[in-house]
Order: C-alpha cells, then structure tokens, then sequence
C-alpha cells in the first residue's frame, strides 16, 4: 500500500492511501467466501453461493463496503504506525476510488495531539512556604479528638433541657412561601442535636434550650437568599420538633488511657501527645503545600508552554465535567441539570463557561504533562506499579497480592494506576528542573483531626 502526506496544520494531518487493484480484488474475493458461508440463499449450500448471485443479492457497492469495513482496520494501523501518529480520535475517511479493477484510493483526516513547545523548565517558578505549626492548632486539634471520643449518657435525673446538652429529637420540616403556603416538606425524620455545635442555627438552638422532654416546637428559621437551589432560597424553613430525650456530653481525660486510645502507642504525658499531635499536623500541612506547589508548577508550565488546545479533547473533557456534575445536581437537588437552571435565576451560559474553562485547563495540563513525560522519557515499571498497589491495599488493610490479582483482571482502573504513577514521576522530575523559592506564609487553614 502506498501512502503520502496531503497536508498538515495544527493537529489534523491529511494522508492518501493507494492500494493496488490486485490487492483490493483479492480482499473482495475473500469479503465473498465470507459472506457465502454465512448467507441463506434458497437452493444454494452454505459456501457455495456463487458470486454473481450474492452480487443480485447485495449488490456490488455493498460488498465493496462490506470489503473496505473488513481492511479498515488494518490500513489505519499501519498508517499510524509509519508516520507514528498519535491520534486523539477516530479518523475521517472519504473513499476517492472503489471499484474493482482499480487502485482502492481513500483519505483519511488524523486528529493528532498536538505539538507541546515546552518553555526552559528553570523559568517555572513556584514559591514553598514555610510550614509552621502553632500551639493553637494543637489546641483545637486536641479538642477536636476528644469531641470525637465523647460518651453521650443518658441524662435521666432531669428532664429540662441545658445549654450544651446533646437532644433526641423527632421533627418535621417544611419551607414556606410569602403566604406561609407549604411549597416543599421533607419525610419525618429523627436525629441527635449537639447546642455546643458551632453553626447550630440560633432559632433551633434558642428553641430547644430550656425546654422539656415530651415538649412541641414549632421553630421559623430564614433561608439564606444564595441557597444553591433556587426552589428554596430567600423563603422559611418551619421545623415541627418534639423533645425526645436528653444526653449528656462527657469529655475524655487527657490522661495515659486516652493516648493510647486515639494513638495505639504508649504516651505516658500531656506534652507527649502534643508532640505527636504537632507531627501530625505538619505532615499534612506539608503534604498540603506539596500538592499545592504541584498544582501551581503545572499551571504554570502550561501558561509558559506555545501549543494548541485541540477542540475534540476539550468536548470529551466538557462531557465529563458534566457526567459529574449530573450526578452532584441530583443527589443535591433532585433535579436534571436542565430542571435546576430553568428553575434558577442563574445564567446556564455562566455555567457552560465555567465547564468549557475547567476543560481547557484540564486538558492543557494533561498534554504539557504528557510531553514533559515524552522529553524526558519517564516510563512506568511493573515494580512501580506494585509498589503504588502496595500503597493502596496498605491504606485498606488488605493483602497486596489478591488486590494485585484483582487489578490485573481490570485493564482500565490498571490503565487509571499506571496513568497516575506516570503523573506523579513527571512531576517529581519537573521539580528537580524548575526554580523554587522559598517564603514565610502562615498556616490559616482549620485544622482537621489527626486521629487516624
């Protein structure tokens, strides 16, 4: 078969492929025997239609379609592997030529990935902030696990409700319109209140203070007017509740006992378990400034990077970012994407912006990426691959081995691994190039629970 290049610009290269008439006649001639062994044709045996008859039957024209479906395959292939073409969709092909007795002539339009000019990774600059734990984050995270190991008894020597008191309750809840008219109510429900939760409403916590087990609130509550979904935002929320029961809040000891509770390991001191708390809190507050170092390099790389964002890869990335966000609008607010916005004040055109932004940005990250990988010719091992298995069977205490077996019978989530192993080494290999300036910041993040 002989091929040549038509055109090029951007990422769509034309080529035409020629293949010789004896060649395409042999191909019919077996796209024949094929369709005579699977045919029904009365009066004729199993592969041993003529073909003059299975031409009256189908027609030429449709064993010639029937021929170029069959070669197809095969032709795209060896087109992309002699001009090592890295297609990112199926190619256009219009059939110039097809008869028999004549050179089959087709052209195929190849959507590439496009060339990456990479910037000198030196001017990638990003800047490290200095990771400073302070005792007020111990502080909170210390509180935060005794909150967290709490015993709630049951309160039985009284029956009125205290400030900071956990409550048993049973409600109802409805959202009211300007007329006071029910436009939306939720199945009855029941659940515990802690009045020491920071966030609590002020009318539900105000309510149920001082009241009495057996007793019936009925509590208004404004909705705040950026309510993501429109159907309630900017009316009242009316809670039907009844007082159920009393718990009481009781904070574990900082003592031996409650160390090695929440840490598996021997701390025989109060100034012990701060220790380790502040260890713990680091690593995170490292790990976060790593992650976000990672993020900002990539951007920027991709800022300083010359190439073009191929439209069919920014339409897959939009159908994604939809998928999702199909998912999130549903079990959000029950509703279609379409429903939420014809019933919303929003502008849906805002929202396809957004995605068509976080599209672009994703799929501009992903090919900076993917040609700083082919520069530098990052490759995954299998030992790589194993030991990131290792590192998730590890996390979910289960044994390396069968999680192995496993994801050798599941080809995409080992395509996922492997993809994300490859990531993370060119990201490293990025940060031994590109310019690190180091800077005091604080840490004003809330700090979360080092338990674990």
């Amino acid at each position: 078969m002989k091929t040549e290049i038509l055109s090029q610009e951007k990422n769509k290269v034309v080529i035409k492929a020629d293949m010789d008439a004896g060649e395409f006649a042999k191909n019919v001639d077996s796209s024949i025997r094929d369709l005579s062994r699977k045919v029904n044709i009365p009066g004729f045996r199993k592969g041993k239609v003529p073909r003059n008859v299975l031409e009256m039957r189908f027609t030429k024209e449709a064993i010639y379609t029937e021929t170029l479906d069959a070669i197809m395959p095969e032709i795209i292939n060896e087109i992309v592997n002699d001009y090592e073409l890295d297609l990112i969709e199926e190619p256009d092909v219009k059939i110039e030529t097809m008869e028999e007795g004549k050179a089959l002539e087709l052209v195929f339009t190849f959507e590439v990935s496009p060339q990456v000019r990479l910037p000198e990774l030196e001017k990638v600059e990003v800047t490290k902030k200095e990771v400073v734990v302070t005792d007020e984050m111990i502080d909170a995270t210390m509180l935060q696990i005794q909150n967290q190991f709490a015993e709630y008894p049951i309160v039985e020597s009284r029956s009125k409700v205290m400030s900071g008191d956990m409550v048993d309750i049973s409600y109802v809840t409805r959202v009211l319109d300007e007329n006071d008219d029910s436009i939306k109510s939720h199945e009855p429900g029941e659940t515990t209140i802690d009045l020491g939760m920071e966030g609590l409403k002020e009318e539900i916590k105000n309510a149920l203070c001082d009241s009495e087990i057996g007793n019936h609130i009925e509590v208004e509550v404004p909705i705040e007017e950026d309510n993501p979904d429109p159907e309630i935002a900017g009316k009242r929320a009316m809670y039907s509740i009844d007082v159920k029961g009393i718990k009481e809040k009781i904070i574990p000891e900082l003592d031996s006992d409650f160390f090695k509770k929440v840490t598996g390991e021997t701390i025989d001191s109060l100034s012990a378990f701060r220790n380790h708390l502040e260890k713990g809190i680091l690593s995170r507050l490292e790990n976060e400034n790593k992650l976000e170092m990672e993020n900002i390099a990539v951007d920027r790389l991709a800022e300083l990077a010359e190439f073009d964002i191929p439209d069919t890869l920014v339409r897959r990335q939009e159908i994604s970012i939809r998928q999702q966000d199909e998912e999130n609008f549903k079990k959000r607010f029950h509703k279609t994407i379409d429903e939420f916005f014809a019933d919303s004040p929003q502008d849906k055109e805002d929202y396809h912006k957004n995605m068509n932004d976080q599209a672009k940005k994703a799929v501009a990250r992903y090919l900076v990426m993917d040609a700083l990988a082919k520069e530098m010719n990052i490759e995954v091992t299998k030992e790589d691959i194993y030991t990131e298995v290792a590192t998730i069977a590890s996390s979910y205490n289960i044994d390396v081995e069968k999680l192995m077996g496993t994801m050798l019978k599941d080809q995409d989530r080992l395509r996922d691994i492997s993809n994300r192993v490859r990531y993370q080494k060119t990201v490293e290999a990025l940060f031994d190039k590109i310019t690190i300036k180091h800077t005091p910041g604080e840490q004003t993040e809330e700090v979360e629970s080092e338990a674990e």
